[in-house]
């Protein structure tokens, strides 16, 4: 019963100062991946911002596990094809997988492996357009579920499109 946060960018705006921002750091992909079971994404989307304006998005092939110890959510997996990106506009979804972007011809996968879950938050690796960062991210619990609502800084991921803002909204719930 927690989300694993993961990442994507998007072109748009919005106002988002309200939402709590991730943060990002470096560490190796060296992960676990021992007792984990099948979870549900239920909802994943990103809002990307652009001045006053923003989209939102999700994908359509994506996957969760979850590692339980003792019945207890000790970390998961999530993953995503970039290339699967859905805004409900087709121009937009074709920018996205191109280079400026998810750079899904040569990183075809957006995976964050949730590996320390304390309290509220969580943390783990984010690889993310062939780059990989330890990111953090708050989550809110119950009994099956875990959910969560952040702003990712994209620079760190070699995001080449200059005309949106670094941060992403990125919100989910993954039940188990």
């Amino acid at each position: 019963m927690y989300i694993l946060g993961i990442a994507v960018l998007l072109v748009g705006c919005g106002t988002h100062s309200d939402v709590e921002r991730s943060s990002v750091g470096n560490i190796s992909e060296e992960r676990f991946l021992e007792n984990t079971q099948e979870a549900t994404l239920e909802s994943f989307s990103f809002t990307g911002y652009s001045g006053p304006s923003s989209h939102t998005g999700t994908f359509s092939n994506r996957s969760a596990r979850v590692v339980l110890e003792e019945g207890e959510l000790i970390g998961g997996v999530l993953r995503v094809e970039s290339d699967s990106v859905d805004t409900g506009i087709s121009g937009l979804d074709e920018h996205l997988v191109s280079s400026d972007f998810f750079s899904s011809s040569t990183h075809p996968e957006i995976v964050f492996v949730l590996d320390s879950i304390q309290n509220e938050s969580g943390s783990g690796t984010l690889t993310f357009n062939g780059v990989t960062r330890r990111i953090a991210v708050p989550l809110e619990k119950s009994e099956e579920t875990v959910s969560t609502d952040f702003l990712l800084d994209t620079a760190p991921f070699n995001m080449s499109y200059t005309a949106v803002d670094d941060d992403v909204r990125i919100q989910g719930v993954v039940t188990y």
